[in-house]
């Protein structure tokens, strides 16, 4: 089940940021960077919180990281902004 919500996740978002911009390639790349840094850093950075602050620190920081981001969706939306890419 997860497997499967993932896959629906990325497909959508991979489906959004190739149709709904017009330069398709810097968009694509845009988004893969994202993930790939996320991939890249959220171990790293989850391993070192867990070292120095406890086994339940990882959580706590992809939980503050999760609603930092969606406070600043919905900033975004509030305030109608479109990013141009």
């Amino acid at each position: 089940m997860i497997g499967i919500s993932s896959s629906v996740t990325y497909y959508s978002s991979l489906y959004y940021t190739v149709h709904l911009l017009k330069k398709k390639g810097r968009g694509t790349g845009i988004h893969e960077s994202i993930i790939g840094s996320g991939a890249l850093l959220g171990p790293i950075l989850g391993g070192i919180a867990a070292h120095y602050a406890g086994l339940r620190a990882p959580y706590l920081l992809c939980s503050a990281v999760l609603f930092t981001s969606i406070a600043a969706e919905l900033n975004l939306m509030k305030k109608n902004v479109t990013i141009k890419i």
